[in-house]
Order: C-alpha cells, then structure tokens, then sequence
C-alpha cells in the first residue's frame, strides 16, 4: 500500500502529511454535503472496503444522495466489474433487445453477484 501512496504525494510532503489531506482523505473534510449525487460499489476483499463504506455512510449522514452496494466476493476491481456490466447493458438496449432480454441478464448478474 506504501508504493501507491508514495506515487501520490508530492515529494516535500510526508505520508503522515498527505494523508491528513481532505482530497486524500474524507475523514478530514470539514463538511461531506453538498455533494453530487454518487453511485458506487466496495468489495469485501478490498483492502478499503471499509473506508469505502464510511465514505458512503458520512455522505448519507450529510444529506447526500447515494446509491451504493456492498458485494462481498469482490475485490478493489468491483467497479471495473460494474462499468463492464453497464457497457453490456446499454449495447443490449441499443442494439434493440426487449426489456425482458434485459431483465434476464439483470437477473443472472444478481445471482452471480449476491447469491453465491
């Protein structure tokens, strides 16, 4: 986790330092509200799952609107995941698929996602 935060930090900062950022880190934000509507995904094996579910649950407290879903079997790719499944949807829309069509995968991305 090290390497990462030193490829973030500017040079004349410490990690103690950038870590105390509001940018780097919510818990140092004066305020979470007035923030855009957010959707997002954490996964149980991510090593910030749990920062990524207190990230959620401030901006709920502070009034803002999230969508967000904890999938347990996933690791930190989970929204990688996500945009793939959205991508698939949206081409099956486009190239003029029922919504009963659409509403199969759904299922069986529920299924694959929450069911196993």
């Amino acid at each position: 986790m090290q390497q990462f935060v030193y490829m973030y930090s500017p040079p004349s900062m410490s990690v103690e330092e950038i870590s105390r950022q509001p940018y780097a880190c919510m818990e140092y934000a004066e305020s979470l509200s007035g923030l855009p509507p957010i959707i997002g995904a954490v996964g149980g094996l991510d090593i910030l799952h749990d920062q990524g579910v207190s990230f959620f649950q401030k901006v709920q407290a502070a009034g803002g609107e999230v969508a967000w879903c904890d999938v347990a079997r996933a690791r930190h790719s989970v929204l990688l995941v996500f945009d793939g499944i959205l991508g698939a949807l949206l081409d099956l829309a486009h190239a003029g698929a029922g919504r009963e069509t659409i509403q199969y995968v759904m299922n069986k991305l529920q299924h694959v996602l929450y069911d196993m």
